[in-house]
């Protein structure tokens, strides 16, 4: 699962996992993995993290900004743009 870098889908999105009866694997920034993992008040042995490398400042936004809540609006569409740089790791993954 890949979600949109929001904590609007973030959380959805560990909710759905948690209720998927497979291993899940949730791909996004290491700041979101570290926010679902605190999110996750229920650990599951059946989701998995995969941290994709991410600089915020590689794309002209300020440092440690992986998701919207953390931009100016004017800079979410930079963000839509940056998160295309997700793209090579995670079919690495």
């Amino acid at each position: 699962m890949l979600p949109f870098m929001a904590q609007g889908h973030l959380i959805p999105f560990l909710a759905l996992a948690n209720q998927i009866a497979f291993t899940i694997t949730i791909a996004t920034t290491p700041l979101n993995v570290r926010h679902l993992r605190a999110a996750s008040t229920q650990p599951s042995p059946h989701i998995h993290f995969a941290a994709l490398p991410f600089n915020s400042a590689d794309h002209s936004l300020p440092p440690e900004t992986e998701n919207t809540d953390s931009l100016p609006h004017h800079l979410i569409i930079d963000l839509c743009h940056a998160s295309t740089s997700l793209e090579p790791p995670f079919r690495s993954t």
